[in-house]
């Protein structure tokens, strides 16, 4: 899956797909048939062409390492299994472990979390592997 160079916009048309999530899959949405300018339309596609053409892409940011939760670090000295486990995982499905238990607020909700994650983790699979 390619991520082209965004569109340049000059109209101010499109509308980002998820505000501060994406960088390039924006949106041009139209409500009623007088909207849709044909000759507008056209130079946007032409844009998109030539930058497909010319292999210009948006290159992902790389994401900052995610320290390891002290409510995991306690899990990990408790079952020295689940910590290899972890560690046998692809950074990132970590990521997806590190991101769910680090975005509860509350310690006690992070414990439920870290508890509901250590059977996945045993067995070798992502948190969100049901889903793909």
């Amino acid at each position: 899956m390619h991520s082209y160079h965004p569109l340049s916009d000059p109209k101010g048309v499109l509308v980002n797909a998820g505000e501060g999530k994406t960088r390039g899959l924006r949106q041009w949405r139209f409500t009623s048939l007088e909207e849709i300018k044909p000759a507008l339309v056209k130079k946007y596609i032409l844009e998109a062409i030539k930058n497909a053409k010319e292999g210009k892409e948006i290159k992902p940011e790389k994401k900052a390492a995610l320290p390891l939760p002290a409510e995991l670090q306690t899990a990990f000295k408790q079952d020295k299994n689940a910590k290899a486990c972890f560690e046998k995982l692809t950074p990132g499905k970590q990521r997806e472990y590190l991101e769910y238990i680090t975005e509860a607020k509350g310690e006690e909700t992070r414990k439920r979390r870290v508890a509901k994650s250590i059977p996945i983790i045993l067995e070798g699979r992502g948190l969100n592997d049901k889903y793909k």
